[in-house]
């Protein structure tokens, strides 16, 4: 089941409401977390609702760089920890919220690899058939490390 999360945070809830939809027999599926803004901040609170079930689709807009750069970069750095499963078109309409597919192809293809590029194809194919699909280990993003400088005058 497709889940829209707020773009300005995660709620508290979030856990809990995605155990209950398992526990029915749905799989939680995160609508494009490269907007969200506290999993901005926090990624391994994407890592861990991965870790628990759910999965995760980008915008291929974000992907292709429309949403600009830093939604890009973003949006490559959760495809090099193994939270996206689907790369989704969110097209609105033909003129301003277009078809981006291609263009995300591509350059996944280009960034990654052409298998990789078929992860996400075949992965498409089984969440619509309803069937299983590998998915990939998540990894965890590293702690930035944080510097004081002290300056001890006379």
């Amino acid at each position: 089941m497709l889940v829209e999360l707020p773009y300005t945070h995660l709620p508290h809830y979030t856990g809990a409401i995605f155990y209950k939809m398992q526990l029915m027999n749905y799989i939680p599926i995160i609508a494009h977390p490269e907007r969200n803004a506290e999993i901005k901040r926090k990624p391994n609170l994407l890592v861990d609702l991965v870790q628990k079930g759910a999965l995760a689709q980008v915008t291929a807009a974000s992907v292709s760089g429309m949403f600009g750069k830093e939604s890009q970069k973003f949006s490559i750095k959760l495809i090099k920890h193994h939270l996206i499963h689907f790369i989704a078109s969110d097209a609105h309409n033909t003129t301003n919220r277009s078809f981006q597919l291609k263009s995300a192809y591509n350059h996944i293809e280009s960034y990654f690899s052409k298998d990789y590029l078929e992860y996400f194809k075949k992965n498409s194919v089984h969440v619509v058939k309803g069937t299983e699909f590998n998915s990939l280990t998540p990894k965890f993003f590293e702690r930035k490390k944080k510097y004081f400088i002290f300056h001890l005058g006379k």
